[in-house]
């Protein structure tokens, strides 16, 4: 349990200094419309730290072997802990770094559907409730759950190793 501990609170404080980064960078203001490109760039963090865990249980815990279903409930208890994180994470980033991030992004949303003709009272309403504290809290816990289990499948397909008959 101390690796899959370990792992998570690593992964947990890159997602979170990248979240940090992203906005000291401009791409939670200034920078807006290109957000979308710049955090699908935050996939590589559990992607690699993901099976550098993997590869510890594997090689320190199992004597490295490790089955498929070793490997998924290793990950699968890392990403839960980091799925509890993150929803402190979004709290703490909502509240102490950036508490204008709701209104900002309902203004942006507003403003875009003025230029482009659409009904701006309903995507006022609609963007107030989806860049909601509660609501940005939801997807976190969400996304990283199916996030970090879509990776744990695939990293313990490829890592899973049997020991080989006559082996220790």
């Amino acid at each position: 349990m101390r690796t899959e501990i370990k792992w998570a609170l690593i992964i947990s404080l890159l997602n979170f200094l990248w979240l940090v980064l992203e906005y000291l960078c401009g791409f939670h203001t200034r920078y807006i419309s290109a957000l979308p490109y710049v955090t699908i760039f935050s996939i590589i963090i559990p992607i690699v730290f993901l099976r550098e865990a993997l590869l510890e249980k594997r090689n320190r815990r199992y004597k490295k072997t490790i089955t498929f279903w070793l490997s998924v409930q290793t990950g699968a208890t890392i990403i839960l802990i980091c799925s509890v994180i993150s929803v402190f994470s979004v709290m703490i980033y909502f509240k102490l770094i950036n508490p204008g991030f709701t209104e900002f992004m309902v203004s942006y949303a507003t403003q875009k559907a003025a230029e482009n003709g659409e009904n701006v009272a309903r995507v006022r309403s609609y963007a107030t409730t989806y860049f909601s504290l509660t609501s940005y809290m939801q997807k976190a816990f969400a996304g990283t759950m199916f996030i970090g289990l879509f990776i744990t499948f695939i990293w313990a397909v490829l890592i899973s190793k049997k020991s080989k008959l006559g082996e220790d």
